[in-house]
């Protein structure tokens, strides 16, 4: 071989090693470069959406609240009109909020009136008369 095909082949073998491992690093800056960017981008909307989330959640949970402290002050009204009042609050609610299917609470048995044996198998309560009210949408066709 000649001296101008071995310093050809040198060359081009240095120019080869020099091209690929550039080619290399630029691929591998941005590869770090993208992961890193696709990271932050996964992190802000997760950010995001856990605040409207939260949001969403307090909001609902604030009514829950509501409704808790509306109820615990049962003894307040007239013991005959607790239920058909309680079972009126849930059902309205339901219907009032576009964002809520259905709503229910469970009482312990005879807590809230007393009148548990009265009330069996009525809508509303279960098979012993237990308090169970149970708010929900109406089908729309």
């Amino acid at each position: 071989m000649k001296i101008g095909q071995k310093l050809f082949l040198m060359i081009i073998t240095v120019n080869l090693i020099g091209t690929i491992s550039f080619a290399g690093i630029v691929l591998y800056l941005n590869h770090k470069r993208t992961t890193n960017l696709v990271y932050n981008e996964i992190k802000t909307t997760s950010a995001e959406h856990t605040l409207i989330i939260k949001t969403w959640l307090e909001s609902h949970l604030d009514a829950t609240i509501t409704f808790g402290q509306v109820m615990e002050r049962y003894e307040q009204i007239e013991n005959n009109q607790r239920r058909f009042l309680f079972n009126l609050m849930i059902q309205s609610s339901v219907e009032s909020n576009n964002e809520v299917l259905g709503a229910c609470t469970i009482w312990e048995p005879n807590e809230l009136d007393g009148l548990d044996a009265e009330y069996a198998g009525v809508i509303g309560s279960d098979d012993q008369g237990r308090f169970v009210p149970i708010g929900q949408k109406q089908a729309q066709v």
